[in-house]
């Protein structure tokens, strides 16, 4: 079930989940992630001038990815009260039509050049980029601020 314009429920949760409930899948994760997976997807193709993939799960078309988005309790993937396992978190990495990884460094200053319009869609947090040097962490958790809080698994 497509939730967005390019993003489909698989994406969002692990493939057997998705076996046991299939697209009402949808009930484990909060309505703004597709959202600003989409919205990733968009900006950053702008920003670049050229269509720019996102992935998350992707392990439902013989990809690696499985728990990028959200995790049942009882996975050893991440921190025990992670994010991820109340639907609001989600893991990408990024890359052009051509295969080209693009560095999260890199894209996470494209990103901040719109912080506004994704804090609208409801981004609160991303991971520090130390920690995760080969994906972007985002969440839409409650924060209590206006500031993008970064935190350290």
């Amino acid at each position: 079930m497509l939730l967005t314009k390019n993003f489909d429920i698989q994406e969002f949760v692990p493939m057997s989940l998705y076996k046991l409930y299939g697209d009402s899948c949808i009930r484990f994760i909060d309505n703004r992630i597709p959202l600003l997976a989409q919205a990733y997807k968009d900006i950053l193709t702008e920003l670049y001038k050229e269509e720019v993939l996102v992935t998350i799960n992707n392990k439902y078309k013989g990809g690696q990815f499985n728990e990028r988005g959200f995790r049942e309790f009882d996975t050893t993937t991440g921190a025990l009260y992670s994010d991820h396992k109340y639907g609001r978190a989600f893991d990408s990495s990024f890359s052009l039509r051509d295969g080209r990884v693009l560095p999260i460094k890199e894209v996470y200053q494209k990103l901040l050049l719109r912080l506004p319009q994704l804090q609208l869609i409801g981004l609160t947090t991303f991971e520090d980029l130390e920690f995760s040097k080969t994906w972007l962490h985002s969440s839409v958790r409650y924060t209590n601020t206006n500031k993008i809080t970064i935190v350290k698994p």
